[in-house]
């Protein structure tokens, strides 16, 4: 976390603009050092509401129509921010999600797009926090996310939790985090090995990995965050 005596975000809002914010944070420590910087940085922004579980954020979805922004912890403990993010979009197409976490922004960058979060931040990093709910509020969606009305529309077909994946694509990444050859999946998928190979180059480009062992821990995350298997 920030210090409290590095220099606050410049705010020009006048009162009558102040943002409202519900915060779902598990961790009753995380939650009030984070609450603490938080509201030394900003007097336009304020968190009203804190909702202490994944479970409990699930409980009542009318209720994040009643704020400007929801700011979440991807890791919640019982369920896992990215879940809780896609069942809150999947009910409310107009207030912003923003994660937060501790982790590094690639363990849940993809969950968090296909989520239908409008951006993902570092914890430590306040004001950056800040500025982007402030932006996204006022309709600057960060390049790679969608708006909560796009995002509202893509979920609504969904029964199942999203995945980047075709069916087609799924199979092959099945098989590739099991280690397989691309001469093996051919053998499997009833294909060249070439296309094989076109089948793993895809999966790794929807997956935003730049190699196989990284598109295997994204598919990885993918499957624990949204319970798919």
């Amino acid at each position: 976390m920030q210090s409290p005596n590095q220099n606050e975000t410049n705010d020009t809002r006048t009162p009558e603009c102040i943002l409202r914010l519900i915060f779902i944070e598990n961790d009753p420590l995380a939650l009030k050092l984070f609450t603490q910087l938080f509201h030394l940085r900003t007097q336009s922004t304020k968190i009203e509401h804190v909702i202490s579980s994944g479970i409990t954020a699930l409980q009542n979805l009318e209720i994040y129509d009643r704020f400007d922004a929801v700011v979440m912890d991807m890791h919640l403990g019982d369920i896992e921010g990215p879940s809780v993010a896609w069942q809150i979009r999947r009910a409310n197409d107009t207030t912003p999600i923003i994660g937060v976490t501790s982790l590094p922004l690639t363990h849940y960058l993809n969950a968090a797009r296909q989520a239908g979060m409008q951006d993902l931040q570092a914890k430590k990093n306040i004001t950056d926090i800040i500025t982007s709910i402030q932006r996204i509020c006022a309709g600057r969606i960060p390049e790679g996310f969608e708006s909560p009305e796009d995002a509202f529309r893509r979920l609504q077909p969904q029964r199942d939790a999203p995945t980047p994946l075709t069916r087609t694509q799924t199979m092959i990444m099945n098989y590739i985090a099991q280690g397989y050859t691309d001469q093996q999946i051919a053998e499997h998928m009833h294909c060249t090995r070439e296309t094989a190979r076109k089948h793993r180059q895809n999966c790794l480009k929807r997956l935003g990995a730049n190699n196989t062992v990284e598109g295997v821990l994204q598919w990885q995350n993918i499957n624990r965050f949204f319970k798919l298997n």
